[in-house]
């Protein structure tokens, strides 16, 4: 008789158990919805402790603020230097998760000197990741002081002949390019 009624407890704790999860893990996602950043791209160097823009992309999903429920809908979340949250549960607000509840598809933000990680995460509209989640992948974003960057620009174009870089544009840009990726040794 014990057992039975320990067995029957099991299965009614499970239960209750599983349907917490479930309310936890958020609204469905359409299948093969994805997020992308489209602004900066990966390892674009952007300038230190100076605004610039992100902005956010997504398909096969609609943009909906928060606390509004429609199916195939959510909202952005700005992931700053960090990794994803729990998937089961609310995703934080501080100064690495930004919330985008109003809808927002691009904001402004302006980060120290340094390496940096952007990626979305969608949620939905109680901030709780979709279903399967949907999420962009992690970029990295190097950002680099204005006196740093005139230094490296200036190594450049240093040497190359007033003709050069008025006529072949593209031989100072790939010229810089390399200088700035072998200073911060991001790239080829």
């Amino acid at each position: 008789m014990y057992k039975l009624i320990a067995v029957a407890a099991l299965v009614v704790s499970a239960t209750w158990g599983a349907a917490d999860f479930a309310a936890a893990a958020g609204a469905p996602s359409p299948h093969g919805a994805y997020a992308y950043i489209g602004y900066p791209n990966d390892g674009q160097v952007v300038p230190a402790n100076k605004p610039f823009r992100v902005w956010f992309g997504l398909r096969y999903m609609g943009v909906a603020p928060k606390g509004v429920k429609y199916p195939n809908t959510g909202h952005h979340h700005l992931l700053i230097d960090t990794d994803l949250p729990p998937l089961d549960k609310e995703i934080p607000s501080d100064r690495n998760h930004l919330h985008f509840g109003a809808g927002e598809t691009e904001t402004t933000i302006q980060l120290p000197p340094g390496k940096h990680t952007l990626q979305l995460l969608m949620g939905d509209d109680m901030h709780i990741p979709h279903n399967p989640p949907v999420y962009s992948k992690k970029i990295t974003e190097p950002t680099i002081s204005r006196l740093l960057l005139a230094a490296i620009h200036h190594m450049a174009y240093d040497g190359a002949p007033s003709q050069a870089r008025s006529t072949a544009p593209h031989f100072s840009r790939s010229l810089y390019s390399r200088h700035l990726r072998k200073f911060l040794r991001i790239g080829k």
